[in-house]
């Protein structure tokens, strides 16, 4: 096993299969890893993990979302001066690949050998009478990002999915922050975490799951996430816009007085000189 991810995808692959196949598994339609399950070390490793999983989801009639953390140098990269990425990507029921995402906003501090993507992922019509997006953990953290997120590829997102790796208090302060980003945009949102705090949240806010959940293999959870449409948002048209409006209005109400002083010096001025 690698020492820092506790894993190699062929044990990762061996767990997940063993886990569809048990009674766990059974009636399962979304099967979701957290953050970085699992470390790739080759382009070998890679095309096993996206084989196979795909497999997966064509024999057990599941949509499954895996991460993983690349570990090697792409050829893509004309520099490689940050060779790691942070990967997601999901195989629907029908053993394709219906999204392949880059995190685009690595940890500061923490993932300094880790390449941001560029783009977000692109909203998918799942087979659920759904469309679903996502991102990945940090992410949500940006509020303008998950904003274009939830209607990235022409379509709107009612339930977005978010692997997450968190450690101590800030799970929790996560799972709230992130709880905001669902009120914002209309959306659930699927969270699952390790180190953290994992959960299901309406549209609203409303918590219809929530557990605090630990980094091991063992750890998950398999709960009933409602089918419900986007619910329209202001928010989801305008963005941080009505934010904006505010601080023009606060900064002018604060700059009044100064304008009417200056105004009254100025009046004073010119009687004097009359």
């Amino acid at each position: 096993p690698d020492e820092e991810y506790g894993a190699t995808v062929y044990s990762r692959i061996a767990e997940t299969e063993a886990e569809l196949n048990s009674s766990f598994g059974q009636d399962i339609d979304i099967y979701l890893w957290s953050e970085s399950c699992v470390a790739v070390y080759n382009s070998s490793e890679r095309d096993f993990l996206y084989s196979e999983t795909q497999r997966l989801a064509l024999e057990n009639n599941v949509l499954i979302g895996m991460t993983f953390i690349q570990k090697y140098v792409d050829p893509r990269d004309s520099k490689g001066q940050r060779p790691e990425r942070n990967m997601f990507f999901i195989s629907s029921n029908n053993g394709k690949i219906v999204l392949d995402y880059q995190k685009v906003h690595p940890v500061v501090g923490d993932e300094i050998n880790v390449a941001p993507g560029k783009y977000p992922a692109k909203v998918f019509s799942s087979p659920f009478g759904i469309n679903i997006g996502a991102a990945i953990c940090y992410d949500y953290d940006f509020p303008v990002f998950i904003n274009d997120a939830v209607k990235e590829g022409g379509m709107y997102a009612d339930l977005m999915l978010q692997p997450g790796w968190d450690w101590g208090a800030i799970g929790i302060l996560h799972a709230r922050m992130e709880t905001i980003r669902a009120i914002e945009n209309g959306v659930s949102l699927f969270r699952c975490s390790s180190g953290g705090v994992s959960g299901i949240y309406d549209q609203f806010g409303g918590i219809v799951y929530e557990k605090v959940t630990n980094k091991y293999v063992g750890d998950g959870f398999k709960v009933e996430i409602p089918v419900l449409p986007r619910v329209g948002t202001l928010y989801i048209h305008i963005g941080g816009l009505f934010g904006y409006l505010c601080i023009a209005l606060l900064l002018a109400f604060l700059s009044y007085p100064c304008y009417t002083y200056a105004l009254k010096r100025n009046q004073g001025k010119s009687s004097q000189n009359m």
